[in-house]
């Protein structure tokens, strides 16, 4: 704050010869500028801005809110409004034991699901709330799903730009509360084909009242769920793998059968313990007719594959690529890796097996994919640690042809939850937050910066740790993003807790 009032005073000042007025100025320019980085050394942090939170997640309501959701027990939600100022504009408690948070008509609408643990296994009620985001206080409210079949449902909301929202259930032909994961390679693939198997699918529309609009039951195929999404037009692109071949139906705005379908071949090696569903991430494009998809799977050599693909439901043309991580491909990356920060030189892919996708999205026609390894090592002792390895970041052209492939040489690591990347599309840079290892013990969180045209780092460093606990990490669907800065949410575990965790928020500018 000093520095600008000098510099205001330096401006003002009476004006004598050049040589008197310059130092001044100059003086008035390094105070400035070092004041800006000595912010990034000494950030602001709201300390305990949160307590004993199992779980979390934030949204983007415009450049001055976000809105964040915090688990306080099993089936409690505060729902907090904050600024740029990491200021909590307003909290509302709801029960819930998952939440959805989406703009919809202006509002803020949170999706509340709350499993009745007082009745019979599957009975699931799904409860729409519509916020002011000015006041914080409950605009309307309403049951939107009520459903006692003893089925496992997976829901999803979509409100594109803002304009509409609609819920998708499917339900899988796996009952609720029968086994756990650790049964899952003992069961000779029965659980897997639970999961993957679909009982049925709807996907509800309703409006800014929370009425009940229409109801689509798309047609369930013989193959295996994939993924399901809706554009800003409101029509739905729905994914299912009907091997060899990867098989994506367009449903027209308000139409209850398919207008079109497009098949792509994948050498997709699905084995009995696979999981598939989910496993397809599709991105409606700006282009009403056009769907973006990626897919990482093990290829029938076992290795992981990423395949990117662009469909045109307009005149049926499609593209789809390829690229398989194997050793020698991985081994390259690294090697032609050129450091931007001698803090963050490490490459490291981890278990190249265990890659995930951890973000696809179009960016003025061209589309961005990002994938990392997340995977667990177990010490002699019995302690199991899970490890986010380094990202590798692609670029395509809207031919798919591959404009630039970057890596951010991260690699974080956290005793009971699995960490994830951020990606936030700011003007033409894609901002990237991920932990990454800072000693022996404990992560840092690492902020970049990447060029969209050139494919170059225009920053990378991590972000100071001072006034937050060593051992606090950071949570990619947790972070806060704003006009001018971004907000990192700071987890820390509860002492004797694996489950509850302390929030601190720490407040960082872009530096543009």
């Amino acid at each position: 704050m000093f520095s600008y009032g000098f510099f205001y005073f330096c401006r003002y000042i009476k004006k004598s010869t050049l040589i008197m007025k310059l130092p001044f100025l100059f003086l008035a320019f390094l105070i400035v500028f070092y004041s800006a980085n000595a912010q990034q050394k000494n950030p602001p942090v709201v300390e305990n801005f949160a307590k004993r939170i199992t779980n979390s997640e934030a949204m983007v309501f415009d450049e001055h809110l976000n809105v964040i959701g915090l688990q306080t027990d099993d089936d409690k939600y505060d729902v907090v409004g904050v600024d740029e100022n990491m200021q909590s504009l307003w909290k509302i408690a709801l029960d819930a034991n998952t939440l959805w948070i989406k703009k919809f008509k202006s509002k803020v609408l949170v999706l509340a699901s709350l499993t009745n643990k007082s009745k019979a296994v599957g009975d699931v009620t799904y409860t729409a709330y519509m916020i002011d985001p000015a006041t914080g206080k409950i605009a309307g409210n309403k049951v939107v799903y009520h459903a006692t079949n003893e089925f496992v449902q997976q829901p999803q909301i979509f409100t594109g730009n803002g304009d509409f929202f609609k819920l998708a259930v499917r339900t899988t032909t796996r009952k609720e509360n029968t086994g756990v994961w650790a049964d899952m390679f003992k069961s000779g693939g029965k659980i897997a084909k639970e999961w993957n198997q679909t009982a049925d699918l709807r996907i509800i529309s309703y409006n800014e009242k929370l009425d009940t609009i229409n109801t689509l039951k798309p047609v369930t195929t013989n193959g295996l769920f994939l993924s399901l999404t809706v554009n800003k037009n409101q029509d739905v692109f729905i994914g299912w793998f009907n091997g060899p071949s990867m098989e994506i139906y367009k449903y027209d705005a308000g139409q209850t059968k398919p207008s079109n379908f497009m098949a792509v071949p994948v050498d997709f090696k699905s084995g009995q313990n696979s999981i598939v569903a989910n496993t397809l991430f599709l991105r409606p494009s700006e282009n009403k007719n056009i769907i973006n998809l990626a897919l990482l799977y093990n290829n029938e050599k076992g290795f992981p594959q990423l395949g990117i693909g662009r469909m045109d439901f307009s005149n049926n043309q499609k593209k789809f690529v390829t690229q398989v991580f194997d050793k020698a491909t991985l081994n390259a990356f690294k090697k032609s890796f050129q450091p931007v920060n001698k803090d963050l030189d490490n490459v490291d892919f981890g278990l190249p097996e265990a890659m995930t996708i951890q973000h696809i999205e179009e960016v003025n026609g061209n589309i961005v994919a990002a994938v990392a390894a997340n995977w667990f090592q177990t010490s002699s002792r019995g302690i199991t640690v899970h490890i986010t390895s380094s990202v590798i970041i692609n670029s395509y052209d809207q031919n798919l042809n591959l404009k630039f492939q970057q890596v951010l040489p991260t690699t974080g690591f956290h005793v009971s939850d699995v960490l994830t990347v951020a990606f936030h599309v700011r003007k033409n840079e894609l901002d990237v937050l991920a932990n990454t290892k800072n000693g022996m013990a404990s992560n840092a969180c690492a902020y970049a910066a990447l060029d969209l045209n050139t494919g170059k780092w225009v920053k990378m460093y991590k972000l100071s740790k001072k006034k937050i606990p060593a051992f606090a990490y950071s949570r990619g669907s947790s972070a806060l993003w704003y006009a001018d800065r971004f907000v990192v949410p700071y987890f820390s575990l509860v002492t004797y807790s694996y489950v509850k965790n302390n929030i601190d928020l720490q407040s960082n500018f872009y530096l543009d």
